[in-house]
């Protein structure tokens, strides 16, 4: 390979707590690469989980250009190793890869390295009840370049991770705060791309709230009147038999499968389920609240904070249908309740 590499010491499974994961790196043995240079990609396969020198100029560091996926590998009870709407990451990390002037690795052979990944590092799997294994794929220009401009050269990785629930509390009512000041995404920006610079932009706002006793910012528009995203996770409102999200229209919310995936499941279960602006106001009415996504799947959300006053959601605590979402996608990613959508990939046993 045309680029240096320095192997980090795996931990062995023996050693990790598995009834104890966090959501937190753990290095495990294989990581999959590929590299993007000359106008095509090289597939390097399976390597060693390593670290790598990257050259001063590269487009990453200077133009933004990182682009990242994320998804979960469970284990059945039966042992079975499955994935989760694989082919939806690819989708978007490829419509991401358009929008930043990217290369796209292709859709298959995207899921072909997941899958690859997976497996190599089937040992680090946690049963249903202690968690999932934590994928993510990420591409970045890697080539120099000096003028605002698209690299020449990327890497394209996935590595994986064995993981608890992304928020402490478990399947639990999280407290959020809505920021004013600090906003997510500008309709016709990235809000709709998983770039990486989305994620450090909410950072510190999402520091100010934790140190508020928050779990995380809730997002509104930049006229401060809908609403748009939790800061990593898709926001859901139900008042009587209507489940609302706000809408994709404006490009500022990422379309995150596990919203899609709640859309048809509430349908499923008699709800009006519409996307559109979700006023602010309704916020008082509201009989639940819910936010969803890779790491948090179904988070219930039991308390807002607004204008310095704490709005409770509902009586407060796990709604009706953030149970029954949470209940029936666990069912149907570990293969305990029928697939009809087709969304659940077997790719092996552990």
């Amino acid at each position: 390979m045309e680029f240096e590499l320095r192997p980090i010491k795996a931990v062995p499974p023996a050693e990790i707590d598995f009834d104890s994961l966090g959501f937190a790196f753990i290095p495990t043995e294989k990581m999959f690469v590929a590299r993007y240079a000359g106008g095509k990609w090289t597939d390097h396969g399976l390597i060693a989980v390593s670290e790598f020198w990257m050259h001063p100029a590269g487009g990453a560091l200077h133009y933004g250009q990182a682009i990242f996926e994320g998804t979960k590998a469970r284990l059945t009870r039966d042992g079975e190793i499955v994935l989760f709407r694989v082919e939806d990451n690819a989708r978007r990390m490829a419509d991401g890869c358009r929008r930043l002037m990217m290369p796209v690795y292709e859709e298959g052979k995207f899921v072909d390295a997941v899958t690859q990944t997976v497996l190599a590092n089937k040992e680090y799997m946690p049963t249903a009840d202690q968690g999932a294994m934590y994928i993510r794929p990420v591409m970045f220009a890697s080539g120099p370049v000096l003028g605002v401009k698209p690299a020449d050269e990327y890497l394209f990785l996935v590595f994986v991770s064995p993981v608890g629930p992304y928020f402490k509390e478990g399947f639990k009512p999280i407290k959020l705060k809505i920021s004013k000041e600090y906003h997510r995404a500008a309709a016709g920006g990235v809000g709709c791309v998983k770039a990486a610079g989305n994620y450090a932009a909410g950072m510190y706002p999402n520091s100010l709230a934790k140190e508020d006793g928050y779990a995380e910012i809730l997002y509104l528009d930049v006229d401060n009147k809908h609403f748009e995203e939790v800061g990593a996770a898709n926001f859901f409102l139900r008042k009587g038999d209507e489940l609302a999200t706000p809408s994709l229209d404006d490009k500022t919310i990422l379309p995150g499968y596990t919203r899609s995936s709640v859309l048809q499941l509430a349908a499923d279960e008699g709800l009006s389920a519409v996307a559109r602006d979700v006023m602010l106001e309704e916020l008082y009415e509201a009989d639940e609240c819910l936010c969803t996504g890779t790491a948090a799947v179904i988070t219930p959300i039991g308390l807002v904070e607004v204008d310095g006053k704490e709005v409770t959601v509902g009586d407060g605590g796990v709604g009706k249908y953030s149970q029954i979402f949470y209940d029936k996608l666990n069912a149907i990613m570990l293969k305990e309740a029928p697939d009809k959508y087709g969304w659940v990939m077997t790719i092996g046993k552990k």
